[in-house]
């Protein structure tokens, strides 16, 4: 049984509690193919320094796989030679400028005109560039690459991912017990699955069970076993599954259902390493690693008494947190190459808009939902691109709370006039007054979000605000953005275009 102590932790595997000394981490400006003519080319990235400009074309900048090799132009001859650019814009902002690129290009699913601005908060988020109609990319400012890392069974090379790797290799080797905190669909049975591979026992069995499918009255005799006669239908002695887990892990799924009882005999096995099957008999001692996840709030459950204390603070002698897919986005592309089962010879997966529609998708289930998605988009002909987006629609329901840069749209069930002025004031306001983010969560296009504003009696346009207005907004803001942002009720981009318009720092 997971003894608690750190014997043979390693340059990789280090005591959690520790005191770790801050190391700076680099930033850079990455760009991921979600897409590309050729599926042996989605995953690629180009690194820049976030101080550089970009320039995204045909013949440049080079894309290489991860975690290296040699570099390529897109080489699609769908997008052009003329490259659109990326520049910084002060304040973490970056600026993309068509630069007289005849390339249809989107930005979060909004067409680029001449130039379009994008704040700090969504370039940490990332943003989704279609380029033409076969290429899309996902640009984010983030970590810079390390050292290559193994695979351990998960596909992506976000930040999010090597640092789940990262955590993975640290702890595995130490026969601590392990929680994955986490919601739903992130992947979890596969980082315990890692855990016991790269563990001290990783011949020995892997066990998993779902504590939540595991009837209540039943769950001590399923983990403990039981002997014959000790309930109404025990015609013989069982092993339960910490018995069949000996030498090797045990993981359990949903922890936060275990009944009161069990929770007290999961605790006697973690501190001494025997157990005893239900209705008594012999105790035994047993070996395992127990690897627990949940996406309850333990803490607050142990405050309430559902949760025992001294379990959960046995259970979290080291924490994994499991990044949702919202915050892997550049691995979408990946993930749906890998659920497609597509091979490096083979064509564009999916059709752009379709693509770009799966990343800027918050995903409440994750990486489990966008699977299914995805098996279900596999059944349609891979130049049915209206039909695809149709079936999104129907199938993708968005009613939790959306990232920064992708709201949460509404049924697009009614027409635009049918929204009423305070609804339509309750969108924008919700949405930081962005027009496009507003129109999704309405579900209506942006230029009949346009009509609708230009008609509001509260509510303008950005390109709008006059000089002297921009001015008084700012005396009384005190020059802060965000209050300026507020009193004219107009998005920050479009505010500070507005400011550079008229000349106004």
């Amino acid at each position: 049984m997971a003894s608690g102590d750190y014997d043979g932790l390693g340059e990789e595997t280090r005591d959690p509690q520790e005191h770790e000394v801050s190391v700076r981490v680099e930033r850079v400006l990455v760009s991921t193919v979600l897409l590309h003519p050729e599926a042996a080319r989605i995953g690629e990235v180009h690194v820049a320094p976030l101080s550089s400009a970009v320039r995204l074309g045909r013949a440049e900048p080079e894309f290489a796989p991860v975690p290296g090799g040699a570099g390529a132009p897109l080489a699609d001859p769908f997008v052009s030679r003329r490259p659109i650019g990326l520049s910084r814009s002060g304040a973490g902002a970056v600026t993309l400028s068509r630069d007289g690129s005849s390339t249809r290009v989107e930005v979060d699913g909004v067409a680029l005109e001449a130039s379009m601005e994008i704040d700090a908060e969504r370039m940490r988020d990332g943003v989704v560039v279609t380029l033409g109609s076969s290429t899309v990319l996902l640009v984010r400012e983030t970590e810079a690459f390390g050292a290559p890392q193994p695979a351990l069974g998960l596909v992506g090379e976000s930040a999010a991912v090597r640092t789940l790797r990262r955590e993975i290799l640290r702890v595995a080797p130490a026969m601590l017990p392990v929680l994955l905190r986490g919601a739903t669909g992130t992947g979890k049975e596969l980082v315990a699955r890692a855990l016991h591979e790269r563990g001290p026992n990783p011949d020995g069995p892997f066990v998993a069970a779902n504590m939540a499918a595991i009837q209540p009255s039943l769950a001590a005799s399923a983990l403990f076993g039981h002997t014959k006669g000790a309930f109404t239908g025990a015609d013989a002695d069982r092993e339960g599954l910490f018995a069949r887990a000996d030498g090797g892990t045990l993981f359990l799924d949903e922890i936060a259902e275990a009944p009161a009882e069990v929770q007290v005999m999961l605790l006697r096995v973690l501190e001494t390493g025997t157990l005893e099957p239900v209705g008594g008999g012999a105790s035994r001692r047993v070996d395992v690693r127990l690897v627990a996840a949940t996406d309850a709030d333990l803490a607050r459950m142990t405050k309430d008494g559902s949760f025992r204390p001294a379990l959960f603070h046995r259970l979290s002698g080291y924490e994994i947190h499991m990044p949702t897919l919202a915050e892997r986005r550049e691995d979408v592309g990946r993930l749906a190459r890998h659920f497609m089962g597509a091979r490096d010879d083979d064509e564009a997966l999916l059709p752009a808009p379709v693509m770009a529609r799966l990343a800027r998708y918050d995903w409440p289930g994750n990486v489990r939902q966008l699977a299914n998605v995805v098996g279900t988009l596999a059944l349609f002909e891979s130049n049915a691109a209206a039909a695809m987006l149709a079936k999104l629609d129907r199938v993708l329901d968005e009613p939790a709370p959306a990232r920064a840069s992708a709201p949460a749209a509404a049924k697009p069930s009614r027409a635009p006039q049918d929204f009423t002025d305070d609804e339509v004031f309750a969108a924008m306001k919700r949405e930081g007054w962005r027009i496009e983010r507003a129109a999704e969560r309405l579900g209506i296009s942006r230029p009949a979000l346009y009509r609708r504003i230009e008609e509001h009696p509260e509510l303008r346009i950005a390109k709008s605000l006059t000089r002297a207005e921009l001015e008084a907004a700012s005396r009384e803001a005190d020059g802060d953005l965000d209050r300026m942002s507020e009193l004219l009720r107009v998005s920050k981009p479009g505010l500070r275009h507005q400011l550079k318009q008229h000349g106004l720092s």
